[in-house]
């Protein structure tokens, strides 16, 4: 099994970072571009999540993000310092709002979608199968 490790501040100016690392693996991988879009929208919504919900753009606060790979899965980790949730996915009813639709995302593009809650925040961990 093969990872990266990061953990960067809550500002949302270090996702696009923590991006083209994903996508230099991806490549590295030869993933094919379904699979490369699934991995970068959820990682990114993932990030936004913890960034700007999970610790409130605090930038005393740290996003862990964790990459786990092999050649037949894809595992996303992202840890905020938040107070978490209960997920809930809406009814895939057209909505105006600009925001709430991550869930729906993660879940449409992802193979897993686990969210726990621990002592230091909330972690989620998102599997894609790439064979």
């Amino acid at each position: 099994m093969n990872e990266f490790k990061i953990m960067i501040p809550s500002d949302v100016k270090l996702i696009e970072p923590v991006i083209n690392a994903l996508n230099t693996i991806a490549e590295e991988l030869l993933l094919d571009e379904e699979n490369k879009w699934a991995l970068e929208i959820s990682l990114r919504e993932a990030l936004a999540n913890a960034i700007v919900h999970g610790n409130r753009e605090d930038n005393n606060k740290y996003v862990k993000i964790k990459l786990e790979w092999d050649n037949k899965k894809f595992t996303i980790i992202v840890e905020d310092e938040g107070e978490g949730f209960v997920p809930s996915v809406s009814d895939n009813t057209p909505s105006l709002k600009t925001s709430g639709r991550g869930i729906l995302i993660l879940e449409n593009k992802m193979d897993s979608v686990k969210y726990e809650n621990s002592s230091t925040g909330f972690r989620l961990i998102l599997t894609k199968n790439i064979s």
